[in-house]
């Protein structure tokens, strides 16, 4: 089948012969050729397309542009995978809880192409936009970044903002499923999880997913890269350490004074949120800053990139957790802090 790239905003019908360059990215799913070319494009739910074939090359018209990039042998990478956050997670429920969708404080646009992002792993531009249709059908605890790579300390071939339900699955903006990667070769690969102000992790080895079997699980014991990044939540059960406000890849005191202290107070979908209640509070950091503190992820940087001035550098001490000895979150994290807060008129 052959996978094609749409690079416009609006689909209707155009010539056939007409070749326009178009700009951004815009993926649409299930469009058919008209001279009995078939192809599959995804992203954008309900919008019409129309696909042409002349003379073996396939077109698709999107507005008043007629597309264009087209990639043939159907190469796709399908990603399913299971993560938790530790600053969100309920131990009395054993899933995490879903406050900022319930508040309507989760927004529709993936949050990592805000400026304050630049210069960091989180930096990336995707046009994700989920629906509130979406979050009404679906436990939605926040946005999460996913990356494949080929290697441990290669850089990512590819990389897509997702939806993190309250049992620890990751869904496309759409909610239709899993992540697709178009253009890339399903197989073996590592998969890095990020979030906006806990720590990353990555799988512990390549997965392999052409084969049939269960998603990585990152909240299995011994299932992510490294010794750091992770904190046990409950038996068994492991999860994003809470803390990284500057998403830097370390918990250290910048998180408190340059994220947390100034949101002090403040309500909305703010890094200082460690407990994405959509408050700032005190508890934040005693309760999620505070234990966390000099734990740093375990994701190793690609080995052909120099580290940007917002990563922390390797000197900075790692949290030392054995399997005889696993750090545990404190009980009173697992408690829901009151949703109405607001103060009195």
């Amino acid at each position: 089948m052959l996978k094609l790239t749409l690079l416009s905003a609006l689909l209707v019908a155009a010539p056939a012969a007409a070749q326009f360059q178009v700009e951004r990215a815009a993926i649409v799913s299930g469009v058919t050729g008209a001279s009995g070319g078939s192809f599959q494009v995804r992203g954008v739910a309900g919008l019409p397309a129309v696909g042409m074939t002349m003379g073996g090359s396939f077109t698709i018209c999107h507005g008043i542009y007629c597309a264009v990039q087209a990639e043939t042998g159907g190469a796709t990478l399908e990603v399913s995978l299971v993560v938790a956050l530790a600053g969100v997670y309920d131990t009395g429920t054993s899933s995490m809880r879903t406050v900022l969708d319930r508040d309507g404080l989760l927004p529709l646009a993936q949050p990592y192409a805000d400026p304050f992002y630049d210069g960091t792993p989180l930096d990336y531009d995707g046009a994700e936009v989920t629906t509130p249709s979406v979050l009404d059908q679906n436990d939605v605890v926040d946005w999460v970044l996913v990356e494949v790579r080929t290697a441990a300390q290669s850089e990512s071939v590819g990389k897509a903002a997702a939806l993190l339900l309250s049992d620890g699955t990751v869904l496309n903006a759409s909610g239709t499923g899993g992540l697709v990667f178009d253009g890339i070769t399903t197989g073996s690969y590592f998969v890095v999880v990020r979030h906006r102000n806990h720590l990353d992790a990555m799988t512990a080895a390549a997965h392999d997913f052409s084969a049939s079997g269960a998603p990585p699980d990152l909240t299995a014991s011994g299932a992510t890269f490294g010794s750091g990044g992770t904190i046990e939540v409950e038996t068994g059960v492991w999860a994003l350490v809470p803390g990284d406000g500057d998403a830097d890849g370390s918990v250290l005191a910048a998180d408190e004074t340059g994220v947390w202290e100034p949101q002090v107070g403040q309500v909305g979908y703010l890094p200082g949120d460690f407990g994405l209640d959509g408050w700032v509070l005190a508890d934040d950091r005693q309760v999620l800053w505070l234990p966390s503190l000099g734990d740093q992820s375990g994701v190793p940087t690609p080995s052909n990139r120099i580290p940007n001035e917002r990563q922390a550098p390797e000197a900075q001490a790692r949290v030392d957790r054995s399997p005889e000895a696993p750090r545990r979150l404190p009980a009173r994290r697992q408690m829901q802090r009151p949703p109405d807060r607001l103060p009195s008129p």
